[in-house]
């Protein structure tokens, strides 16, 4: 409150300002009251008219003075929702038998909790085709009772666990929810502007995706698979046409190898694949992978000669393409390949006094750098090459970067037709005939440890309540401008 009235002093200075300044400025006529006694049209209530015509501009002025003030102290405060309720709807919180188990536990805490009365339930999940974290109102599904386990196995036929971000919550907390209170078995970080509700932990499996490369050298493809604990053997399947079965692979097509700490893979040919261990069933993907670069000029014919090595999958690589420099004629448009793929335009900086900076470390894998800073090229370029860059071993690192993302840009082009589980994750059949596959993020497999802060934001004002009242004041006193401004009518005698 004393900041409020604070502000409000200080909004009203210049209106008790230009309010003394035009009473400094008015004149006064004096005249016998008595002049106009009798006179018809003159009441009392002109007098109250009169006084509005001069001070209205100034207390219009003093109630915006009023409005911005409370406004910018957060008034109105936003509406407030009811709780809610989120499970963590992760790989983890379904480890164990149905009942017992962490998501089941959790529904039952969230139940018994005072606030469950009128409380919004959601699920916190991670969408199986875009990675990205999800936050779904589970209400209807939820609020109405059942067995915990029963609710589970409804749900989960449709929305696979996966993984589950806590950042993803913001879109909570924007609305004003009374209370967010989050369910989970990952409870080891501080959480501010929500309230997390710590579930038993579950045991580390035996067996984790690790990562899958192409191995240009050998052919093929390698997939890592870490081991923990007893496991000792591992059989590789590919998926089922539209859901059958998982088949088992030949040794031609997938040869599967002890290694320290796991197993090492090698596959013959791209696509979705089943790990299975001893305790655990992972589906891994491996892709096709960047495709060899086209190149037009002579310093991208050179760069793309670099990725000789790389396959030709017809026309689906990326363009490398010199950006010309000066005034020259640009010469005939390079033409993209397969899919619109990209046009890299590479620039060579010819003054060696150029301004650089440091390349992005995920571009390069962590190696530095050199490269021309923004502007010291064509606008047109996607890299500026300053003279010391041209003679870092580095340099093909930025560009096998670029490979891979458009080659993952190419790959994300995927329209699911079919859904199927697939031990923790799924596979998902499209409509050219690619399957794909979505597993649990690495992070689920491992023990949990304390982790940084995750922080909501604060809820979002209702501004427009404000607004609207700025809005009608000003219109108010247009209005009242125009009416008092316009020329008095003349009577006869």
């Amino acid at each position: 409150m004393p900041e409020f009235a604070v502000r409000l002093a200080l909004l009203l200075m210049p209106v008790a300002a230009l309010l003394f300044a035009g009473l400094l400025r008015r004149q006064r006529l004096r005249y016998p009251h008595t002049l106009f006694l009798g006179r018809d049209g003159r009441t009392a209530g002109m007098l109250l008219f009169r006084r509005l015509r001069l001070f209205y501009d100034a207390a219009i002025d003093a109630l915006i003075a009023l409005v911005i003030a409370a406004a910018l102290g957060g008034w109105p405060g936003p509406r407030e929702l009811p709780a809610a309720f989120v499970v963590d709807w992760s790989r983890s919180m379904a480890e164990g038998f149905p009942g017992s188990r962490p998501v089941d536990l959790a529904i039952r805490s969230l139940r018994a909790d005072p606030r469950a009365e009128g409380a919004s339930w959601f699920l916190l999940r991670q969408d199986p085709l875009s990675g990205e974290a999800v936050v779904e109102d589970a209400t209807a599904a939820i609020a109405g009772g059942g067995d915990p386990a029963s609710l589970v196995a409804v749900l989960r036929a449709t929305r696979p666990m996966l993984g589950a971000d806590p950042s993803a919550l913001a879109a909570l907390s924007r609305k004003a929810r009374r209370d967010i209170v989050l369910a989970s078995d990952s409870a080891a970080y501080e959480a501010v502007g929500f309230e997390l509700l710590a579930m038993p932990s579950s045991p580390v499996r035996a067996a984790l995706p690790a990562r899958v490369s192409r191995d240009h050298e050998a052919g093929g493809w390698t997939a890592f698979l870490a081991a923990r604990g007893g496991a000792r053997e591992l059989l590789v399947l590919e998926p089922g046409p539209e859901g059958a079965a998982p088949r088992a692979l030949g040794p031609e097509r997938a040869a599967v190898e002890a290694v320290d700490g796991g197993w090492k893979v090698r596959l013959s040919a791209p696509g979705a694949y089943l790990a299975m261990a001893e305790d655990a069933t992972l589906p891994f993907v491996a892709t096709e992978g960047p495709g060899r670069p086209s190149g037009h000029g002579s310093f991208s014919a050179a760069m793309a000669g670099v990725f000789e090595f790389l396959p030709d999958l017809g026309g689906r690589g990326a363009v490398f393409t010199d950006s010309p420099q000066g005034d020259g004629a640009r010469g005939p448009a390079p033409v993209g390949g397969v899919d619109g793929a990209r046009i890299v335009a590479s620039a060579i900086a010819t003054d060696a006094e150029t301004a650089v900076r440091l390349a992005d470390p995920a571009s390069t894998r962590g190696r530095l750098l050199a490269l021309g800073a923004p502007g010291a090229g064509p606008p047109e370029a996607d890299f500026v090459l300053a003279p010391r860059a041209l003679e870092n071993p580095n340099l093909p690192l930025a560009y096998w970067t670029v490979l891979e993302r458009e080659a993952a840009r190419i790959d994300g082009a995927f329209e699911a037709l079919k859904i199927v589980s697939a031990g923790d994750g799924l596979f998902a059949y499209g409509s050219d005939g690619r399957v794909r596959a979505a597993a649990p993020p690495a992070a689920e497999y491992e023990e949990v440890t304390p982790g940084p802060r995750v922080v909501l934001p604060s809820p979002e004002a209702r501004r427009w309540i404000p607004a609207s009242l700025l809005a009608l004041l000003a219109l108010a006193k247009l209005a009242l401008a125009r009416a008092f401004a316009r020329p008095g009518r003349k009577g006869g005698p």
